[in-house]
Parts: C-alpha cells; structure tokens; sequence
C-alpha cells in the first residue's frame, strides 16, 4: 500500500515511526472492502510508533442516513449501529489473521466507545480534525 497525500505530516514522519495511527473506516464508503481494510491495517502496523486505533465511526455516519435519506433518528442510529457491528466483526476476523504480536498493536473503537484514549489524546485528536475539515472546507 502506498499513501499519495499527507495531511500535517510528511512521508519521512510516518516511515520513522513517529506517530500512532488513527484509521478511520467510513460506512458510507463501498471501497471499504476486506482485502482493503486488511491492507490498511497491515500498513498502519507496519509503520506505527506503538499502536493503531481503528475508529469506525457509527454514529456519525447515522446523521448521514438522517440528511441524506430522510430517515428518523431512531432508525438511522440502529441502522448505522448494525452496520458499524459488521464492520467491527470484519476488523476482528481480519485481525485473527494475523500473529498475536500484530494482533496487540490495534485496538478498534465505534463511534460509542473511544475507551482507551485519554482525554488528552482524544482533544488532540479532534482539534487535529476540526482544522483538516476547515481547511477543506474554506479552498
């Protein structure tokens, strides 16, 4: 796998191994398929400073279903729950794949369940998204 675009980071950052990675699996995204997300997990890995967190983020793509389909909340957020669980029992089966050692690096989290990242972390984290999304929001 080869990553094209970086954002605030560059190449020699992330092959030096500075960073945790945070992979995000969007629900709405049909490329997200198993040899895919089994492909940036090994990525992800492979050039981790010490773990991966996968975010599969159910309950944001739930707004989507409201938007976008015009279904009520109540049956966006279960369907998106049940969508989110699929994806999650994907993470998991392509993670018994793989050796005990690869297996303790990622963590994967739905949108409910940000358990282990410290509140500073996930400030971090979400200050770091805000100014991507405003970024690509004012071009």
């Amino acid at each position: 796998m080869r990553i094209v675009t970086y954002l605030n980071t560059t190449e020699e950052e992330i092959f030096a191994k500075k960073f945790n990675i945070v992979v995000g699996i969007s629900l709405g995204n049909k490329d997200f398929k198993r040899e895919l997300v089994r492909s940036y997990l090994l990525w992800a890995i492979e050039n981790t400073k010490e773990k991966v967190l996968v975010l599969i983020p159910d309950k944001i793509h739930s707004v989507n279903y409201e938007i976008k389909n015009g279904y009520k909340k109540e049956r966006a957020c279960k369907l998106s729950a049940r969508e989110g669980k699929k994806v999650e029992e994907m993470v998991k089966d392509i993670l018994d794949e793989f050796t005990p050692e690869k297996r303790s690096i990622v963590q994967y989290q739905n949108g409910n369940k940000l358990k282990r990242m410290n509140i500073n972390e996930w400030s971090q984290f979400s200050m770091t998204s805000l100014k991507i999304m405003r970024s690509l929001i004012m071009k």
